[in-house]
């Protein structure tokens, strides 16, 4: 459910079409693997956040010396979007928040030249738009309840990181995910931590309608 632009690397799940239409990233074995964390009472284990061969070719031809450190920025953003998108699920479950259709609607007819730039298909456009009117009204959702510091994304120009950190801490506090390793675990909150760049003054912060929107 994968941009916090002022740290070092992104997992929050939005705009950036290409990493729709991509492939997943994650590896398939049947080996046994150690649990890394848990995640509302189940394992989460090695296996389930190893990237895909694909990813690690890619990874080795851009950092080269820098692959190791560089896979494993990959494990931990597997891990964390895996464990962000389970809670936002709930949050999305517990307040009843169901994606609008006619705003599903709208956001392809403002992107349709980039959707038509990509040759995606409708099935694909339909699951852009869906996904990036379910965020907006979560982000809304989530700024109405909790406030706090917003900041410029160049994929999510209104990004409410401190009420994403809160909801994280409220779930993490009730034992809904815990982590194995401590690096693991620092790396997971890091993004969502000051100090922050591109900060967005409160009176220039307005959830009345979606981003894309004139």
């Amino acid at each position: 459910m994968t941009a916090i632009v002022t740290k070092r690397w992104q997992y929050i799940p939005l705009l950036l079409i290409g990493f729709f239409l991509s492939s997943g990233v994650f590896a398939q074995t049947n080996a046994p693997q150690k649990a890394v964390a848990t995640l509302f009472g189940n394992p989460v284990s090695a296996s389930d956040i190893e990237p895909n061969k694909a990813a690690k070719k890619k990874a080795k031809d851009v950092f080269a010396q820098q692959y190791q450190s560089a896979v494993e920025n990959m494990r931990q953003q597997n891990l964390a979007s895996k464990i962000i998108d389970r809670v936002i699920e709930e949050y999305q479950k517990k307040n009843n928040i169901t994606v609008n259709r006619e705003l599903v609607e709208d956001f392809k007819r403002v992107f349709k030249a980039s959707l038509d730039e990509q040759n995606t298909t409708a099935a694909k456009r339909q699951e852009i738009g869906v996904k990036q009117v379910l965020q907006w009204q979560t982000d809304k959702a989530l700024y109405e309840e909790f406030g706090g510091t917003v900041i410029f994304q160049q994929t999510n120009p209104q990004f409410p990181v401190e009420a994403y950190h809160q909801l994280l801490k409220q779930y993490a506090n009730a034992g809904a995910f815990t982590f194995k390793h401590n690096d693991d675990e620092a790396a997971f909150w890091q993004p969502f931590e000051p100090p922050f760049t591109l900060i967005i003054e409160p009176e220039d912060i307005n959830f009345a309608k979606p981003w894309w929107q004139p």
